[in-house]
């Protein structure tokens, strides 16, 4: 599989590019790791947010992923978001969790 950071992942897959490389040039091992930087992301952004929810939100309209991925990239970006709340309101609560 290759090793790809997340910046080349959304690039390179084909739902998230900007349109310069069509599925019919994938191998589903480049889809498959592609997916899994993404959706295994650590949320440090809202863009990040944002890129991780489309993903996995089309996965879930797919019927979901086997391995679950998906749900928890969801869940990951949830728990930023919460965090992210958090720290707006009550910097010092928002150190507690």
């Amino acid at each position: 599989m290759p090793n790809l950071n997340f910046v080349e992942a959304v690039r390179l897959h084909p739902r998230l590019s900007d349109g310069t490389i069509s599925p019919s040039e994938y191998d589903e091992r480049l889809l498959e790791a592609c997916e899994a930087v993404i959706l295994d992301r650590e949320i440090e952004s809202a863009e990040d947010a944002v890129i991780v929810l489309q993903l996995a939100a089309e996965d879930v309209e797919l019927g979901g992923r086997a391995d679950g991925r998906d749900a928890k990239a969801i869940r990951r970006v949830i728990g930023w978001l919460a965090q992210s709340v958090l720290e707006e309101k009550s910097p010092k609560a928002a150190r507690r969790l």
